[in-house]
């Protein structure tokens, strides 16, 4: 008997957009109002070899590869009503799209085989939402903050939530209740 793939929700956005707060609050309330959720917030410990440790665009790759490989095993969730993603398909697909930018070769490559894992596996979310901070951190180089809106705003259907002036427990809250419409 086949089992139906828990929903999927993926949030992206920028470093410092609190992502990983924006999930465990929904999770919260997923779980108070009787929700099976299980949460796979970004990956800040990179799993990156020393060898292969800032290497530019290898790192990034890596990163990307090791964010799929959770991906990967959605498929096998069976205790879950809904999983909640920090950084999945999407962003991986983002990364590895400015990682290989360079080369046409490896560009083609990469996000092919990314995509082809979608089409074998079914990696792309349900529910995707790009959380929007109004304040880009300084830190990151404004080519790739230009470079993430654009990419962004290429998906569809994809919803952007503007923290403009909320909490991450108001961000949480506004997302939960547009859920309870899916599950």
């Amino acid at each position: 008997m086949k089992t139906k793939r828990p929903f999927v929700v993926e949030f992206s956005g920028l470093p410092k957009s609190e992502k990983d707060v924006v999930l465990k609050e929904i999770a919260k309330w997923c779980r108070n109002n009787g929700r099976r959720v299980l949460t796979i917030p970004e990956l800040v410990e990179k799993p990156v070899p020393e060898d292969v440790k800032n290497r530019g665009s290898i790192t990034v790759l890596w990163s990307a590869m090791a964010a799929l490989q959770k991906l990967l095993e959605l498929k096998y969730v069976k205790n879950a009503d809904c999983i909640l993603i920090a950084n999945g398909y999407y962003h991986n697909l983002f990364l590895t799209e400015v990682a290989t930018a360079d080369n046409v070769e490896h560009y083609d490559k990469t996000t092919g085989f990314i995509k082809n894992l979608h089409q074998m596996y079914g990696l792309k979310p349900d529910l995707y939402y790009v959380v929007d901070e109004p304040e880009k951190p300084s830190d990151i180089p404004e080519k790739l903050q230009s470079q993430f809106e654009d990419f962004y705003n290429s998906v569809e259907p994809r919803y952007v939530l503007d923290a403009s002036g909320l909490t991450a427990k108001q961000m949480a809250k506004y997302i939960f209740i547009s859920l309870t419409t899916y599950l």
